[in-house]
């Protein structure tokens, strides 16, 4: 066997080791990036996920905090005005009772000189227009009294000025004197109360 035959027999034997062993690299690599590459992928999701979800759960934490605090702070808002509140049913009655109304429309009908013949209240049928309000109920009441002329715009600012906010809506009178010089004079006020008998249950 000559010399150069040798030699290129012993290339190809070279080559086709050096071949073999970076197919074998190859290999390698594969096998190392699913074993190594793969699951550090995913615990890198998970992490990502739990990340995710604790982030989540901190943001619920928060808004739960938030809405305890603003419990907290409406419970004590509450207790402080809590005994103001119980004057409300009085104010804004329940079902037509009237009577704190009545109470103190008789005096100051006494306080500015007229006196107080009779009083109806009733639930207003509203022509036309809608009430404005959704818990209160509107109410009229027409009131009958007598007394000055000169003394009735008193009557009527103190009337309105009462604390459940009664509105006068119309007025008209007779010109007829009584032995006492006092004009007879129907007024109509708007009143308000609420409808839901359960709303003061907690007050």
């Amino acid at each position: 066997m000559s010399k150069e035959k040798m030699t290129h027999e012993a290339i190809l034997i070279i080559n086709e080791k050096k071949r073999e062993v970076a197919i074998f690299i190859v290999i390698t690599l594969v096998i190392l990036v699913i074993l190594v590459v793969f699951p550090i992928r995913l615990m890198a999701l998970k992490i990502v996920q739990i990340n995710s979800e604790i982030e989540g759960k901190r943001q619920i934490k928060e808004q739960l905090e938030t809405k305890i605090n603003n419990f907290a702070q409406l419970n004590t808002e509450y207790q402080e005005i809590r005994e103001d509140l119980k004057d409300f049913p009085l104010v804004y009655p329940n079902q037509g009772d009237y009577s704190l109304f009545v109470a103190n429309l008789d005096e100051i009908c006494n306080a500015n000189s007229f006196r107080l013949r009779s009083v109806n209240i009733g639930r207003e049928r509203l022509r036309g227009e809608e009430n404005p309000y959704e818990i209160l109920d509107i109410w009229s009441a027409n009131i009958n009294v007598m007394g000055r002329r000169s003394d009735l715009v008193h009557l009527l600012e103190d009337i309105e000025a009462m604390p459940m906010f009664p509105t006068v809506r119309l007025l008209s009178y007779s010109n007829e004197l009584d032995e006492d010089d006092f004009l007879t004079f129907n007024i109509s006020i708007r009143l308000y109360g609420v409808d839901s008998p359960g709303i003061y249950i907690d007050i």
